[in-house]
């Protein structure tokens, strides 16, 4: 859904070649059972289905906006992030971004996933390293790097009151870099990423983080597409 609107076309009539009648994508979607799906993945598809104003909710819907929202509310950690196996005591930068871009995105206006929004961004904000960059931790260790930096600043960037703090204010004390800043770094004369376990996912990462902070500095988000 979300590639197929990326690309300029209509996810509710999309027509694979040599196809006359179209697929809703969108309501395929909508009656496919997540309930057994990762957080990560259950966030993306909340992010899918709110992308345009024209998704709307089938009949025979296995989930709505709301009710996937309050899974994701559900699945949250004590220590106030997400992960993608549910462990607790994980610190999951990555997830924990997905999942309040999708939070952020699901609108949904209830006490409980606001409050769930609001102590998800101070966990995430803790996960800020001081030269601003965010990373992923095993074992006890956090290695930053360019991926999980910039799905931070994906979700800082789809929240109004967020946005600055992608680059302009720091988000924790000794902080001395921004997110962007310490993202860029990580970009190679050549335009490959640093580290990155695949460049096709890097690079493709860091570009749709500074697509998300320039949309945000223009008040709109880089997944709204109608």
């Amino acid at each position: 859904v979300m590639a197929v609107q990326a690309m300029g076309m209509n996810a509710t009539n999309f027509k694979l070649y040599h196809h006359k009648k179209g697929t809703n994508l969108v309501s395929r979607l909508y009656r496919t059972s997540v309930s057994n799906q990762t957080a990560s993945s259950q966030a993306e598809t909340l992010i899918a289905i709110s992308m345009s104003s024209r998704f709307k909710q089938p009949s025979g819907a296995k989930f709505s906006k709301a009710s996937l929202s309050a899974r994701l509310v559900k699945s949250q950690l004590k220590n106030n992030g997400w992960t993608y196996n549910n462990a607790q005591g994980a610190k999951d930068a990555d997830v924990t971004s997905m999942v309040l871009t999708g939070l952020y995105r699901g609108k949904s206006n209830t006490a409980t996933v606001e409050s769930s929004i609001q102590k998800g961004q101070k966990f995430l904000y803790s996960l800020a390293q001081g030269n601003g960059a965010f990373g992923y931790t095993y074992a006890g260790k956090t290695t930053p790097n360019a991926n999980s930096t910039a799905e931070a600043i994906i979700a800082l960037s789809n929240n109004s009151a967020t946005k600055k703090y992608v680059n302009t204010t720091a988000m924790r004390t000794g902080q001395k870099a921004t997110p962007l800043y310490a993202m860029l770094r990580y970009v190679n004369n050549s335009g490959s990423i640093k580290k990155a376990t695949s460049q096709l996912y890097g690079v493709g990462q860091v570009n749709l983080a500074v697509a998300a902070y320039k949309a945000a500095l223009k008040n709109r988000s880089v997944y709204a597409i109608n």
